[in-house]
């Protein structure tokens, strides 16, 4: 319903989240699954500025999987205004992320008291941060801020969130699942972006989304080959419904 509500460009969103970790997701984590959707009802909330039934719809989603408590990000990030100034002081803010993830993260585990069956260790998801950095500098770069409406700027300050946190995903794999919540909406915001783009940067824009299209489909082959090779990405290339042997 959140995607048919605010999409743009259709091929291209489906194209995008196929690609996501939350597609492979979703065929076995059902509660969290179920967590996602209710964050994207409370993604409506936020816009209309209905924080009552925000706050009921997280809690809600909080009952199905504790993780959905991170969605309390949702309200304060959506409605700040970013301003381009505000580069100076968020590049500086991700670079202390990155370099202190561990001691971070670790810091945060502890005072929490949540997963603490969960042990630091080495994930190996820089791929994550080159893309979501791209990603991310892509939504500031490309569009005219003044075409951009409400909801894009809204989705773009999600999208520095999910890149916020997925600079621990390297030394956490719970990182990535609280980034579930956020990543969800990346496929809304690129094509938004492209939609308002700068008319100074039109070929820029007419290029890099070609790139977008062929390089997503290219790779979503490519990584459901590795799987049926490998038996990796919880058994969804092909898939198996989990009372089957495997």
């Amino acid at each position: 319903y959140v995607y048919r509500k605010y999409l743009e460009d259709a091929p291209m969103t489906i194209l995008l989240f196929i690609n996501t970790d939350l597609f492979v997701m979703f065929f076995s984590g059902i509660r969290q699954s179920i967590s996602v959707s209710l964050g994207c009802l409370a993604f409506i909330f936020v816009k209309e500025k209905k924080w009552v039934k925000y706050l009921l719809t997280v809690a809600v989603a909080i009952l199905f999987h504790q993780s959905a408590f991170i969605l309390l990000l949702l309200y304060p990030v959506c409605h700040y205004r970013l301003r381009k100034k505000s580069l100076y002081y968020l590049l500086p803010a991700y670079l202390v992320l990155i370099i202190f993830n561990r001691q971070i993260f670790s810091a945060f585990l502890s005072i929490s008291g949540m997963y603490s069956n969960y042990r630091m260790s080495q994930t190996g998801a820089y791929t994550s941060i080159i893309l979501f950095a791209i990603f991310s500098v892509y939504s500031i770069v490309i569009p005219d801020e003044n075409k951009l409406d409400k909801t894009g700027k809204m989705l773009r300050n999600i999208m520095l969130l999910s890149l916020a946190l997925v600079m621990f995903a390297p030394v956490h794999m719970l990182a990535m699942r609280l980034n579930y919540y956020f990543i969800i909406f990346m496929p809304l915001l690129i094509p938004k972006i492209v939609k308002y783009h700068d008319e100074k940067q039109e070929k820029l824009t007419q290029i890099s989304k070609v790139v977008i299209l062929v390089f997503f489909t290219c790779y979503f082959f490519y990584f459901g080959y590795s799987c049926m090779q490998s038996g990796a990405g919880l058994h969804s290339f092909p898939y198996h419904f989990f009372w089957e042997a495997v």
